[in-house]
């Protein structure tokens, strides 16, 4: 029976590992930094030993050792983790996620050593995870501290040769997932949470509902039911293997690509670039572009009037806008869609002559006439003459039309319907 030391054992991945040791009989010592009530319940529950110790405090590790005596077993499993941009993270963030993920090996190895060192046995295992082979968005910190964690294992497997060295990497599981919620969103429920599924590569991810969004730019549920086919950016955070799908973040990546839009020409007015439709609606068109979700009217989307949007665009197409306003410090972006085509009113006075007669398409009705559009994608308001009347025609009839006059500074044309 053998002497195991613990890391970060209250919860996740840590109590697993107590959980396992205690039963095979082996004496357990778990270290915890803040959370008493879960290291109660495991000490409680597998009769290990719970010591309160910061493994980024160095004199706290040698006080937890000197209270254990000889070790045979060290786990490495404390961590911590940080999302968002490395642009954003404060200096003291970094030296946090170092300090533990790092340096609490360094501390807990050099504390073991003696008792190593005196029996010539023992095993040291440290939790990595793959992020610190190939990198993660958004986690580039996070990354680095398991790049060095995976380095500093190998390194000291042939500095030591007194045992077998190992590196598992590691994915937290759903359950982790309610002490980032409680952080992010002011609440501690994790069981049911409205979420937006994906499957790429026969593999299903899953971004709950405060994770579709950027800050203070949330949107209701029904546009989320709304968004099926539509393109998306997202981050994966979470693995759950057993479960067989991982949680993603459609909000870091939103981060990621404002961070990149703003530091191109791309947000130069004027500028060409590409959305993506997410959700559209009669009257409205929600698209995503370089991390902005933008709210986009008919009259944004086209020249001509279009009846109903969901008729001629769908979620998952993708547009050319031109830019015409951008502020990176207040966080808006105004696009427009249809100014990536000439304007139909220019020169339509030479098309369409006034007096003229034309046959339009009723494209929509206001109050006390009706939007016509002409083949060449010119709009009329139009009037009735004495002979019709609102209940004669309905969106779709084709009408005969004469032109009565045109305003430039408005860009309007006015006429008349006189037949069908």
């Amino acid at each position: 029976m053998g002497n195991v030391v613990i890391t970060g054992g209250s919860r996740g991945i840590g109590a697993a590992t107590v959980e396992l040791f205690a039963a095979r009989g082996e004496r357990v010592t778990f270290l915890y930094e803040k959370n008493h009530t879960a290291a109660k319940a495991v000490a409680d529950k597998t009769g290990a030993a719970a010591i309160c110790c910061d493994v980024a405090d160095g004199e706290a590790v040698n006080r937890a050792f000197s209270q254990i005596g000889d070790v045979d077993i060290l786990v490495c499993n404390a961590g911590t983790m940080y999302f968002g941009l490395l642009s954003q993270m404060a200096e003291d963030e970094w030296n946090r996620l170092f300090a533990v993920n790092v340096g609490g090996i360094y501390h807990c190895v050099n504390a073991a050593m003696p008792s190593f060192l005196k029996t010539h046995r023992g095993s040291i295992v440290t939790v990595a995870s793959m992020w610190g082979q190939v990198g993660a968005s958004c986690e580039a910190a996070y990354s680095a501290t398991k790049g060095a964690g995976i380095a500093l294992t190998k390194a000291l497997a042939k500095e030591l040769r007194i045992c077998e060295q190992r590196v598992t990497a590691a994915f937290r599981k759903l359950a982790e997932l309610q002490l980032i919620w409680e952080k992010r969103c002011g609440r501690g429920d994790a069981n049911q949470i409205y979420c937006a599924g994906i499957v790429p590569f026969r593999a299903r991810i899953l971004i709950p509902e405060t994770e579709m969004w950027a800050e203070n730019d949330e949107r209701p549920a029904f546009v989320l039911r709304n968004m099926p086919g539509a393109q998306i950016d997202f981050v994966i955070t979470h693995v759950d293997r057993e479960a067989g799908f991982a949680i993603g973040s459609r909000r870091l990546a939103l981060a990621s690509r404002r961070y990149f839009f703003s530091t191109q020409p791309l947000h130069q007015p004027g500028s060409r670039v590409p959305c993506h439709v997410l959700a559209v609606g009669p009257r409205r068109c929600l698209v995503e572009c370089y991390g902005y979700d933008v709210n986009l009217s008919q009259r944004d989307m086209s020249y001509a009037a279009i009846p109903d949007l969901r008729e001629q665009y769908h979620p998952g197409d993708e547009l050319t806008c031109v830019v015409k306003q951008f502020d990176r410090k207040v966080g808006t972006l105004v696009i427009s869609v249809k100014e990536t085509v000439p304007n139909p009113f220019d020169e339509a006075s030479l098309r369409h002559p006034v007096g003229c007669r034309r046959r339009a398409t009723i494209a929509g009705k206001y109050a006390g006439g009706v939007f016509c559009n002409l083949p060449d994608g010119a709009v009329v308001m139009c009037r009735y003459s004495f002979h019709y009347e609102d209940s004669d025609f309905k969106t779709g009839d084709t009408v005969m039309v004469v032109i009565q006059r045109y305003d430039e500074g408005k860009k309007q044309i006015f006429g008349k319907i006189v037949g069908r």
